[in-house]
Formats: structure tokens, sequence, C-alpha cells
């Protein structure tokens, strides 16, 4: 029986096809690692971000598709084969070397650092590369921007970074209210 035949398979589009594609490759891909990833849900780490991402990441794709078709502008860009295919190549084989010869080399550090979501990321790149283009990534920078935070290294550079601001902003904060309260600050005598 072809696929044709089926009412709701006729109506989704090729991109879409395209795109599922894509997502079963990398989850067959790097199954183990996103396996892996399981224990981590709703821990109150980076890592405990991590297995939300990606679906935030299609979200994002999803969001953007459908308001640059509503704008009428193309989903997809043009393909340069000189550009495309080579920085592909480059990313997947980085991908490929990240996930077969570093575990070898750096051992315990190589699952320490979880650069194997770092091999996942720059895997789905590469792929979104080979598959649409690189015009079409630079469209979705965004989620391009949201895939590099697939590295939990990443998302804790972050959070070392804006840890102290944000407590010395949420202190300016908690005094500000309670100064417009009314409530006195002076310790209380036992």
């Amino acid at each position: 029986m072809p696929l044709s035949s089926f009412g709701p398979l006729r109506r989704v589009s090729p991109a879409a096809w395209l795109f599922a594609f894509a997502i079963c490759l990398t989850v067959l891909a790097f199954w183990q690692s996103i396996l892996r990833l399981a224990p981590f849900v709703g821990v109150e780490t980076a890592v405990g971000l991590v297995p939300a991402i990606p679906f935030l990441i299609a979200w994002i794709i999803w969001f953007t598709a459908r308001q640059r078709a509503r704008q009428g502008l193309p989903v997809v860009g043009v393909r340069e084969p000189a550009l495309d295919y080579p920085l592909a190549a480059a990313l997947l084989g980085i991908a490929a070397w990240l996930m077969w010869s570093t575990p070898a080399m750096d051992g315990w550090y190589f699952w320490a650092r979880r650069l194997d979501m770092l091999g996942l990321a720059v895997f789905m790149l590469g792929i979104a590369v080979f598959l649409w283009g690189l015009q079409s990534l630079l469209w979705y920078r965004l989620a391009v921007v949201y895939t590099l935070l697939l590295w939990p290294d990443t998302l804790v550079r972050i959070q070392d970074a804006l840890a102290v601001p944000m407590a010395y902003v949420t202190a300016l904060a908690a005094r500000l209210i309670v100064l417009g309260l009314g409530v006195p600050l002076e310790p209380v005598q036992d």
C-alpha cells in the first residue's frame, strides 16, 4: 500500500519529512548519549536542562518556519554545494572525531565533561547544513545558539557568569521592595 493512500500523511510537506528524517538520524546516531540523559531530567543543574533543549530547538524551528511562510519568505535557503557540502563534511567529521577518538584520548574526562553532547550538537549542525544549507542555518540562528547549549559545559559557564550579578540584583530588588513596604530592617532584640 503506497504512503500516499494514507489521508493525514498526504498533507505533510516534504520539508517536514526531511526534518523528521534529520531528527531520526540524530537519535539513531546518539541514542546512547540521549538515553544516559534520562536520569538527569529535573535535576537542578545545567545537565538537568539539556533533555528539554531539543524540544525547544524543534519548537523554535517550527515557529520560525511558520513565521517565514506567513511573510511569504522562503523557508529553506538556496543550496550552494561548493560551500554547503565541505562545511557539512567538516562538521560531521568533527562530530565523528569527538565520538570515536576523544574517549580513548581523554578517558573519564570525556564523560565528566559530556563531550558526547558537544558531538551531538556538532552532528546536528552538520546534518542541518547538509540537508538545508548554510543559508538556512543562518536564518534559524536562534535554533543554532540553542543547539550549542546542548553541551552542559556551556550552560555551566553561563550560570557561573550570571550567578553573582543576579544575586546582587535579587538582593537589591528585595531591599527596595522591603523599603517600599515600610518594613523595618533593624535587627530584632531578643
